[in-house]
């Protein structure tokens, strides 16, 4: 696990979207600019996996924050970097089948099977988040907050973006400095 502090190959603020594709569980080609397209407020792409302790700590909070937000325009979309590395089982597309239907994720749970997705992000570990909104383009980049248990939180860094974002305001904090496992690259 480690926490990142500088990450040269991260997208700058204000860039779009990245242009790439990931693979959803059905094994259909999912464009990412698509959506926030869709006429959403907001897109938030997580860069997650099944195997990692940090990823699966916030699991929970990530689904919760989800089910608030998406009603209120924004979307989602977590991709798991890891998926076609032979080394991890865990992150195997049957394991991340199984994940989603457990945790009934309201979003899309994707493979980056060629990890361009988290090459074009610069993403470095999971979980990492990624905000996006339709006209300012990237706003904001890190953790979710600030505590791998829930009860000893203190900064909800992703929340107080997203909300800073739907009220029109500039983001407080764009940048927090993401914790959890290093992508296991191919």
């Amino acid at each position: 696990m480690v926490l990142i502090e500088k990450n040269p190959d991260i997208i700058p603020f204000g860039s779009p979207v990245p242009e790439v594709s990931v693979t959803t569980l059905e094994g259909e080609k999912l464009y990412l600019p698509s959506a926030l397209a869709k006429g959403s407020r907001g897109l938030v792409v997580v860069f997650t996996c099944n195997h990692c302790p940090y990823a699966k700590a916030y699991d929970l909070r990530t689904v919760s924050l989800a089910r608030k937000t998406l009603p209120r325009g924004i979307h989602w979309i977590a991709v798991n970097p890891n998926a076609a590395n032979k080394n991890y089982a865990e992150d195997s597309l049957e394991k991340m089948q199984e994940k989603a239907s457990a945790l009934d994720l309201p979003y899309p749970y994707t493979a980056d099977l060629d990890q361009s997705a988290a090459r074009a992000f610069g993403a470095a570990c999971t979980p990492e988040y990624f905000l996006f909104s339709p006209d300012q383009g990237l706003v904001y980049t890190g953790r979710l907050d600030d505590e791998m248990e829930e009860e000893k939180v203190h900064h909800r860094y992703l929340e107080d973006a997203i909300e800073d974002l739907l009220s029109g305001r500039t983001i407080r904090q764009p940048r927090s400095h993401p914790l959890g496992c290093s992508i296991k690259w191919l």
